[in-house]
């Protein structure tokens, strides 16, 4: 069996922000960046690059999610939720604290925002009204990554003693739990069709069925330290295969693979960033995000980076 390499360019460092980059999104031919004094910029690398300030917050902007149209969602490390439409950027946001000490994830699923934060708690929004709906003490520790799992139709939440709990989204209810799916903080989750993936403090990153009884596939030891963030450029189904990015605390960026057939699938390294060879983020990175041929990252440095694929080759 071959292994697939990626090749990139070298990095575009886009500068601008005055601290550590937590959050990135897309967003109107671009995206957004969050980081932590409040500031949320847009960017267009392809026009230029100079961004353009949105909006600030503040807070540390830990998460954001498009809400549709102009309108933003953020969540922040004090477990504020702020409702933006940016079409008025000089009016008041609204603004919540219903989740205590961060919010630390969003998701979308049919006509509501589900978030969740350091209480233990899941709260439910109706994205038209920005009214809460429902809510629900879902454990007694940090929830801390969230993503929907379209084939079961359950979101996976993950906490900070190493569980992912399987919840309904209609009633808010745990309907599975995975105990120890990592020996530390879960700290992104990435659907990824027949399975999903799971990133931790521990460095593992670990694969598991998407359904019912929602077993462990594969693990491999990905980074030397924490996995901060996870983002797939498409489905392991979809033509020109499946990529997976894992931003480390150890200061890399990785690009995954899944190689081999049906049933003895696994992940494999594809390449590995590095801030002497490659021109990364010489500090943790952050977050990460692909956009079509194109992976961003942020980072502890400041800075935000465009790495634009060149080829990806058999060897």
């Amino acid at each position: 069996m071959s292994a697939t390499r990626i090749k990139f360019q070298r990095p575009i460092v886009l500068k601008g922000h005055s601290a550590a980059v937590y959050s990135l999104c897309e967003w109107n031919e671009g995206f957004l960046s969050g980081d932590g004094n409040g500031l949320i910029v847009h960017w267009q690398p392809h026009r230029s690059e100079e961004g353009r300030v949105l909006a600030q917050i503040p807070d540390r902007v830990f998460c954001m999610q498009p809400l549709g149209g102009e309108q933003l969602a953020v969540g922040t490390l004090s477990g504020d939720l702020f409702w933006l439409d940016l079409t008025r950027p000089k009016e008041l946001p609204k603004r919540w604290r219903y989740h205590e000490d961060g919010l630390f994830g969003m998701q979308i699923f049919e006509d509501h925002l589900y978030a969740i934060g350091g209480g233990g708690k899941i709260s439910k929004w109706e994205i038209k009204s920005g009214e809460l709906k429902q809510s629900h003490q879902l454990d007694t520790v940090r929830l801390r990554s969230i993503a929907l799992i379209e084939s079961s139709r359950c979101l996976a939440i993950g906490t900070a003693n190493g569980d992912v709990h399987l919840v309904d989204p209609k009633s808010l209810r745990i309907i599975d739990s995975i105990t120890q799916a990592h020996a530390l903080t879960v700290f992104s989750i990435a659907d990824a069709g027949d399975f999903f993936i799971t990133g931790g403090r521990d460095g593992q990153l670990r694969t598991w069925s998407s359904d019912s009884p929602f077993t462990q596939q594969g693990h491999v030891a990905a980074h030397a330290s924490t996995i901060n963030s996870l983002s797939l450029a498409f489905r392991q189904n979809h033509e020109g295969g499946f990529r997976l990015a894992s931003a480390g605390r150890d200061r890399e960026l990785r690009v995954w693979k899944l190689e081999g057939e049906d049933g003895t699938s696994e992940l494999v390294l594809a390449k590995a960033l590095t801030a002497s060879r490659d021109g990364g983020h010489p500090a943790s990175v952050n977050c990460c995000l692909w956009l079509d041929e194109v992976l961003i990252t942020g980072g502890d440095d400041r800075t935000v980076r465009v790495w634009p694929v060149v080829s990806a080759i058999n060897c």
